[in-house]
C-alpha cells in the first residue's frame, strides 16, 4: 500500500526530474538557436557566392560583346547593359540588349549549365 509519504516522495522525484528535463530543453533550444544563426549566415554566404558568380558571368559576356558585338553570325550596332523599360505600369529590367536595324537580342545570364546525354553543353 502506498502511503502519503511515498506519494510525496514520488512527487518530489518527479519534480526534480521535470526540472532536469526543463534545463536540458533550455540548453537544447539555445544550441538550436546557435545552429539556426549559423545556418542563416551560411545561406547568406552561399547565396552571395552564387550572386557574385552570376555577376561575373554577366560582366564577362558584356565585355566580350562590347569588344566584338556579334553573336550567332549577326553583328550588332549597340550593346546596352541593365536596361529598364516600362509601359502601362509594367516594368522589367533586361541584363543586356544587343541591337541593330533588324535585330534585338535580349540576354539573361544564369550561372547554370547542364550536360546532355552525349556530354555536350546545353545552356539553360
Amino acid at each position: 500500500m502506498i502511503t502519503a509519504e511515498d506519494l510525496a516522495q514520488a512527487i518530489l522525484e518527479l519534480k526534480k526530474s521535470q526540472e532536469k528535463t526543463d534545463e536540458q530543453m533550455k540548453k537544447t533550444d539555445e544550441e538550436l538557436n546557435k545552429l539556426l544563426k549559423s545556418h542563416k549566415a551560411l545561406g547568406k554566404m552561399v547565396g552571395g557566392i552564387a550572386n557574385n558568380q552570376g555577376d561575373i558571368a554577366e560582366e564577362f559576356f558584356y565585355n566580350s560583346l562590347k569588344a566584338k558585338p556579334s553573336m550567332a553570325g549577326i553583328n550588332y550596332d549597340f550593346i546596352d547593359k541593365n536596361v529598364t523599360r516600362s509601359k502601362n505600369k509594367i516594368e522589367d529590367e533586361n541584363e543586356e540588349n544587343n541591337q541593330n536595324e533588324k535585330n534585338l537580342l535580349i540576354n539573361y545570364f544564369y550561372y547554370s549549365v547542364s550536360l546532355s546525354t552525349n556530354n555536350t553543353c546545353k545552356w539553360i
